[in-house]
């Protein structure tokens, strides 16, 4: 399963000195989705994509491949 790194975007908004309204303004998404997404909630690859380019991220940089377990 393909994640995200949460914790590379939150960096990149301290080093931006943004808040969470001012990421939500560059990349033309509500500030809900940017709660939703701090939050691990909202998954929508095109918001994240348009995210990480607002605080000039690659969307490769904060992918993580997550081993999924299987019930047994």
């Amino acid at each position: 399963m393909i994640a995200y790194d949460i914790e590379k975007l939150e960096r990149a908004r301290m080093i931006k000195g943004w808040n969470k309204t001012q990421i939500a303004e560059a990349a033309g998404v509500s500030r809900a989705a940017i709660t939703q997404i701090w939050q691990g909630k909202h998954k929508s690859p095109s918001t994240i994509k348009v995210i990480t380019e607002a605080l000039d991220l690659k969307i490769e940089d904060i992918l993580v491949v997550v081993e999924e377990r299987r019930a047994k």
